[in-house]
């Protein structure tokens, strides 16, 4: 066993079709502790997990990671892959608060803004309820991951049974920074509201869900007002890009191509290939000879490949956010027969990447959706029978109700 943060140990298991048993010192000696310690590793960051986004009532917004398995409070072990694979994003420089009450859940909140004072109280409130709920109860204890490690957040008094919050005083200076911090960009909860829409108007046929897309829109391209001091990163960038083209925003896609890419490598970190795929679109919407777009399509391509990409996780790469690449790349070969096929595998891989999954994200392919808003506008056949790609918004059935 290794001591992880206080109330927390980590243990090599054996994990078998009937039982689960904790490996002993001659376990370990005998196999090799770094090779175990190794492939624990790995199949924590395969293990299947389903994610939830809660929204408190102070504003604060805590990540529910929740599965059958026995080891899904293990992932705090792996905090920065499994923040990746759930939320699409890095962890934030601050860190985040993280609770791990019972063997099936494991709770966090990223650092970036004031609703960290909040969250503190919820997440706390949060953890101790579902300690006490069960089942496979772990810990009512509030941790701080940061700079690779977990530090507990609370002091348990054992005469009185009771609970409190003792942040250090690194975190409590953060926090008090962070407390005057502009709110957050209404961004994110515009896109969730958007693609939540799509569970009751699968095919966004009312005007109630043009109006959610296009406030989508409107706030994601807000964040790239002033091109050169950026104030979303490339991940927020490309969805702003995509939510341009379903709503047929010409003039708004021409200020997103002249965000420099370099500004938006300053915002966020992240794999390569993101930003040269940007810089493909930026090109594409520029108007830029096609052998420059194919130059750069293709650096996209070899920078995606997961050998090169490591810090994104393999189901998110492949799933997600290769797929919107593919179909690119069958749109500008003029392909209308292997474009079709490439938007039936990406809508098939976009279920399977958000099965079982409550994340509003679940409800619609933006990538592919964008990209068959654009094949069809350009003449493409287009099969919209997969609530995936809303059929209003592929035929524009809405475009030109009111301004945007």
């Amino acid at each position: 066993m290794r001591p992880v943060a206080e109330g927390l140990l980590a243990a090599l298991a054996l994990d078998t079709d009937d039982s689960v048993r904790v490996l002993h010192d001659g376990d370990v000696a005998r196999a090799g502790a770094d090779r175990l310690w190794a492939a624990g590793r790995a199949n924590l960051l395969a293990e299947p997990v389903r994610h939830e986004e809660v929204r408190t009532a102070s504003g604060a917004v805590l990540h529910s990671v929740h599965g059958d398995s026995h080891f899904v409070a293990g992932k705090a072990l792996v905090l920065p892959e499994l923040v990746r694979e759930v939320t699409g994003r890095d962890l934030p420089e601050a860190g985040a608060l993280v609770a791990v009450p019972t063997r099936h859940l494991l709770a966090f909140h990223p650092i970036v803004d004031g609703t960290v004072v909040d969250a503190v109280n919820d997440l706390g409130a949060y953890a101790l309820g579902a300690c006490q709920d069960g089942p496979g109860s772990l810990t009512p204890r509030l941790y701080w991951w940061h700079r690779g490690r977990l530090v507990c957040l609370t002091h348990i008094d054992d005469r009185t049974r009771s609970l409190s919050v003792q942040a250090p005083k690194e975190l409590l200076d953060l926090m008090k920074g962070l407390r005057g911090a502009p709110k957050p960009s209404p961004f994110a909860a515009a896109l969730a509201h958007a693609h939540a829409q799509a569970a009751d108007d699968p095919t966004a046929g009312t005007l109630q869900s043009w109006e959610a897309w296009v406030r989508a829109m409107q706030e994601g391209t807000a964040l790239f007002a002033t091109p050169e001091a950026p104030q979303g990163d490339g991940r927020a960038w490309l969805e702003a890009f995509w939510l341009a083209l379903v709503c047929r925003e010409g003039e708004r896609l021409t200020r997103l191509s002249q965000v420099p890419v370099e500004a938006l490598r300053r915002a966020g970190d992240a794999d390569d290939y993101l930003f040269h795929w940007i810089g493909t679109l930026q090109a594409f919407i520029g108007r830029r000879p096609m052998d420059e777009v194919a130059d750069r399509l293709i650096a996209t391509i070899q920078a995606s490949d997961p050998q090169v990409a490591t810090r994104t996780p393999d189901d998110l790469l492949n799933l997600v956010d290769y797929q919107p690449i593919a179909l690119f790349h069958r749109f500008i070969a003029r392909d209308e027969e292997k474009f079709a096929a490439a938007l039936t595998e990406a809508l098939a891989h976009h279920a399977r990447y958000w099965q079982g999954s409550g994340d509003p994200r679940a409800q619609v392919a933006l990538g592919p959706l964008a990209l068959a808003c654009v094949a069809h506008d350009s003449g493409f056949p287009v099969d919209t029978s997969s609530p995936y790609v809303p059929r209003h918004l592929v035929l524009g059935s809405w475009y030109g109700e009111f301004p945007t």
